[in-house]
């Protein structure tokens, strides 16, 4: 029997397939370590069920995108949580994050958490103000203490596979916890059950939520991207509608003369800080040779 589903977990060569309401344990072709394709979570899979209900991984789909970091395939958009305080928002790594999602076409929220720190909502709605300028969408949260704002950020995750990414510290294992509830717990049960331990965030792992699927992830100890000054440029959205006024066709938006980008943040029509911090990263590429790191 051939069923399609989807890669939840893998762990040593050993792989949990969704497939509807139904998980199987599998183990992958033999042909795909000659061919040096390593199946991912997030994987659309064609398996083949054996006698003894297990499943063999006979085809993967080919995929919408890749992660590096983390280490999954097809998502859909991400979900970049920053701290308001608790640690300090770094934004310089929110931005990083942003270009690394723009760069595989994810849709992207920005989520900002531990808004009961921030008396007046003073420092919330300055970075809100930023990032909704620039063209994305914004919810507030406080996991920690009051559960507010996690229905807001349950209807962007409804129907599609999400990852969470932020700094350390800034509550995204407590979202998580907070989204997926008990069926945090009922996949990690399974996966006790199959041989591959508790739930462990040291591996990525599809939990289901409200018709999606969130990544839990071993978070981003380290970061790379390879990015060309060209594509940094063109991945800050809210460049795009003055970028054409420009003088030249190719303005990077630095030194240029006649830039229409950097008039527009004169005027205050671009946030200042996210121009300052795209500079910082141009020059990064130029020292790194074409990468961004943290």
């Amino acid at each position: 029997m051939i069923l399609e589903g989807i890669i939840i977990k893998g762990v040593g060569g050993l792989y949990k397939v969704a497939v509807a309401d139904n998980i199987y344990d599998c183990k992958a072709r033999g042909k795909f370590r000659k061919l040096n394709i390593i199946p991912m979570v997030g994987d659309k899979v064609r398996i083949k069920v054996l006698d003894d209900g297990t499943g063999v991984i006979d085809e993967i789909m080919p995929r919408r995108n890749e992660l590096a970091r983390p280490p999954v395939a097809n998502v859909d958009q991400m979900v970049a949580v920053v701290a308001v305080a608790q640690p300090e928002p770094n934004l310089l790594q929110l931005d990083k994050l942003i270009l690394a999602a723009e760069k595989q076409q994810l849709d992207i929220i920005v989520c900002i958490n531990k808004i009961d720190l921030d008396d007046g909502m003073v420092q919330c709605k300055a970075i809100s103000k930023a990032y909704q300028t620039a063209g994305y969408d914004v919810v507030y949260i406080s996991v920690a203490r009051s559960m507010r704002g996690i229905e807001d950020v349950k209807r962007f995750l409804r129907g599609k596979i999400s990852v969470i990414a932020g700094q350390s510290g800034v509550g995204k294992s407590s979202i998580i916890n907070a989204i997926c509830g008990q069926n945090r717990m009922a996949v990690g049960e399974i996966s006790a059950k199959a041989g591959l331990g508790k739930h462990t965030t040291r591996h990525v792992e599809l939990l289901a939520v409200d018709g999606g699927m969130i990544a839990d992830t071993p978070g981003f100890s380290a970061f790379e991207l390879r990015l060309t000054k060209e594509e940094a440029a063109a991945f800050y959205r809210e460049f795009s509608s003055y970028a054409a006024e420009c003088h030249f066709r190719n303005c990077l938006h630095l030194k240029e003369p006649d830039c229409a980008v950097r008039q527009a943040v004169e005027q205050g029509l671009i946030d200042r800080g996210r121009y300052e911090r795209y500079v910082y990263i141009q020059n990064e590429l130029e020292r790194e040779k074409g990468f961004v790191r943290w």
